[in-house]
């Protein structure tokens, strides 16, 4: 699974069931930082992603991207 990891991605509950059932089912998890984010996150995501390193993202998404 990609984790697209933004602030908005980390207080998801949605997304925090994703990354539990990905855990769960031992799938293998690819955590991207898309945004500036605390790693690990905070909350339910912090034990399956904590022990992962992420693919820095931040700040390469190209001209003409505007931050929401």
């Amino acid at each position: 699974m990609i984790c697209c990891v933004t602030p908005k991605f980390v207080v998801s509950p949605h997304c925090g069931k994703e990354v539990s059932l990905a855990d769960l089912l031992r799938k293998p998890l690819l955590p991207v930082m898309l945004e500036p984010t605390v790693w690990p996150p905070p909350g339910p995501m912090a034990l399956p992603l904590a022990q992962l390193a992420y693919i820095n993202m931040k700040g390469t998404l190209g001209l003409g991207y505007t931050s929401t």
